[in-house]
Protein backbone atom coordinates (compact mmCIF):
# COMPACT_ATOMS: atom_id res chain seq x y z
CA UNK A 1 0.00 0.00 0.00
CA UNK A 2 1.39 3.53 -0.74
CA UNK A 3 0.21 6.22 1.07
CA UNK A 4 0.32 9.34 -1.16
CA UNK A 5 -0.93 11.97 1.26
CA UNK A 6 -1.30 12.28 5.06
CA UNK A 7 -4.65 13.57 4.54
CA UNK A 8 -6.17 10.77 2.65
CA UNK A 9 -4.40 8.40 4.92
CA UNK A 10 -5.74 9.97 8.04
CA UNK A 11 -9.72 10.22 6.36
CA UNK A 12 -8.97 5.94 5.14
CA UNK A 13 -8.24 5.71 9.21
CA UNK A 14 -11.23 7.36 10.14
CA UNK A 15 -13.51 5.47 7.82
CA UNK A 16 -11.97 2.26 8.37
CA UNK A 17 -12.33 2.89 12.11
CA UNK A 18 -15.93 4.10 11.32
CA UNK A 19 -16.82 0.99 9.64
CA UNK A 20 -15.60 -1.11 12.45
CA UNK A 21 -17.16 0.44 14.60
CA UNK A 22 -20.62 0.11 12.67
CA UNK A 23 -19.61 -3.56 12.71
CA UNK A 24 -18.91 -3.49 16.38
CA UNK A 25 -22.08 -1.59 17.18
CA UNK A 26 -24.37 -4.24 14.75
CA UNK A 27 -22.86 -7.66 16.19
CA UNK A 28 -23.78 -6.52 19.39
CA UNK A 29 -26.99 -5.48 18.75
CA UNK A 30 -27.73 -8.90 17.44
CA UNK A 31 -26.28 -10.41 20.38
CA UNK A 32 -28.57 -8.58 22.28
CA UNK A 33 -31.58 -8.88 20.24
CA UNK A 34 -30.76 -12.83 20.33
CA UNK A 35 -30.56 -12.48 24.08
CA UNK A 36 -34.19 -10.34 24.26
CA UNK A 37 -35.65 -13.87 21.69
CA UNK A 38 -34.36 -15.88 24.49
CA UNK A 39 -36.02 -14.31 27.04
CA UNK A 40 -39.45 -13.75 25.74
CA UNK A 41 -39.18 -17.43 24.88
CA UNK A 42 -38.56 -17.62 28.88
CA UNK A 43 -41.13 -15.56 29.59
CA UNK A 44 -43.89 -17.35 27.24
CA UNK A 45 -42.98 -20.33 29.39
CA UNK A 46 -43.20 -19.21 32.16
CA UNK A 47 -46.32 -17.32 31.87
CA UNK A 48 -47.71 -20.68 29.85
CA UNK A 49 -46.97 -23.08 33.04
CA UNK A 50 -48.48 -20.33 35.22
CA UNK A 51 -51.82 -20.60 33.39
CA UNK A 52 -51.62 -24.16 33.31
CA UNK A 53 -51.10 -24.52 37.15
CA UNK A 54 -53.69 -21.88 37.79
CA UNK A 55 -56.37 -23.79 35.74
CA UNK A 56 -55.26 -26.96 37.54
CA UNK A 57 -56.21 -25.23 41.17
CA UNK A 58 -58.85 -23.82 40.06
CA UNK A 59 -60.60 -26.71 39.06
CA UNK A 60 -59.35 -28.52 41.73
CA UNK A 61 -60.74 -25.64 44.32
CA UNK A 62 -63.33 -23.92 42.80
CA UNK A 63 -64.24 -22.47 45.67
CA UNK A 64 -62.10 -18.96 46.80
CA UNK A 65 -62.36 -18.68 50.63
CA UNK A 66 -62.04 -14.91 51.80
CA UNK A 67 -61.54 -13.72 55.41
CA UNK A 68 -62.96 -11.07 57.67
CA UNK A 69 -62.50 -9.78 61.18
CA UNK A 70 -65.44 -9.29 63.49
CA UNK A 71 -64.48 -5.83 64.87
CA UNK A 72 -65.10 -4.54 68.39
CA UNK A 73 -68.40 -2.82 67.79
CA UNK A 74 -69.77 -5.21 65.41
CA UNK A 75 -73.73 -5.67 65.61
CA UNK A 76 -72.79 -9.56 65.56
CA UNK A 77 -71.13 -10.03 68.71
CA UNK A 78 -72.22 -12.38 70.84
CA UNK A 79 -75.03 -13.97 68.56
CA UNK A 80 -75.30 -17.09 67.05
CA UNK A 81 -75.26 -18.00 63.31
CA UNK A 82 -78.72 -19.31 63.40
CA UNK A 83 -79.74 -15.89 64.86
CA UNK A 84 -77.86 -14.06 62.63
CA UNK A 85 -79.03 -15.67 59.41
CA UNK A 86 -75.88 -15.15 57.92
CA UNK A 87 -76.29 -16.71 54.65
CA UNK A 88 -79.91 -15.04 54.10
CA UNK A 89 -78.22 -11.75 54.65
CA UNK A 90 -74.57 -12.30 52.86
CA UNK A 91 -75.45 -15.06 49.89
CA UNK A 92 -71.83 -16.67 51.83
CA UNK A 93 -71.52 -20.19 53.62
CA UNK A 94 -69.22 -19.79 56.69
CA UNK A 95 -66.96 -22.44 56.67
CA UNK A 96 -64.79 -21.74 59.53
CA UNK A 97 -64.07 -19.36 62.35
CA UNK A 98 -60.96 -18.35 63.63
CA UNK A 99 -60.19 -17.60 67.37
CA UNK A 100 -57.08 -16.70 69.15
CA UNK A 101 -55.31 -19.81 68.34
CA UNK A 102 -57.95 -22.53 67.05
CA UNK A 103 -59.77 -23.10 64.23
CA UNK A 104 -63.59 -24.13 64.30
CA UNK A 105 -64.49 -25.97 61.15
CA UNK A 106 -67.80 -25.89 60.09
CA UNK A 107 -69.40 -23.96 62.79
CA UNK A 108 -73.04 -25.37 63.69
CA UNK A 109 -75.98 -23.10 63.94
CA UNK A 110 -75.17 -22.11 67.62
CA UNK A 111 -71.69 -21.38 67.09
CA UNK A 112 -71.53 -17.50 68.25
CA UNK A 113 -69.01 -14.77 66.90
CA UNK A 114 -67.10 -13.43 69.43
CA UNK A 115 -65.15 -9.73 69.14
CA UNK A 116 -61.72 -10.37 67.38
CA UNK A 117 -63.21 -13.71 65.59
CA UNK A 118 -61.92 -13.89 61.58
CA UNK A 119 -64.44 -15.35 59.93
CA UNK A 120 -63.72 -17.31 57.24
CA UNK A 121 -66.14 -17.72 54.02
CA UNK A 122 -67.14 -18.58 50.40
CA UNK A 123 -69.28 -17.26 48.38
CA UNK A 124 -68.77 -15.37 45.02
CA UNK A 125 -66.83 -12.12 44.53
CA UNK A 126 -70.16 -10.21 45.59
CA UNK A 127 -70.69 -11.90 49.07
CA UNK A 128 -67.27 -10.18 49.75
CA UNK A 129 -68.79 -6.44 50.14
CA UNK A 130 -72.06 -8.25 51.79
CA UNK A 131 -70.62 -9.65 54.50
CA UNK A 132 -68.67 -6.73 54.91
CA UNK A 133 -71.16 -4.34 55.69
CA UNK A 134 -73.33 -7.02 57.41
CA UNK A 135 -70.16 -7.16 59.87
CA UNK A 136 -69.38 -3.23 60.52
CA UNK A 137 -72.64 -1.66 59.67
CA UNK A 138 -75.23 -1.94 61.90
CA UNK A 139 -77.74 -3.42 59.44
CA UNK A 140 -81.09 -4.67 61.25
CA UNK A 141 -80.23 -8.28 62.79
CA UNK A 142 -83.74 -8.89 63.28
CA UNK A 143 -85.22 -8.21 59.53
Amino acid sequence: MVVLSVEKAKDFAQRFSEQNDTRLIERNLRRLLDQQLNLNEQIREMVSHLVRTNDKFSKSNPFQNYEIDVPGDSPLIGKSLMELMFWHKTRATIIAIRRTDKVILSPGPYAVLLEGDTIIFVGDISTIESVSNYITKAQQISE
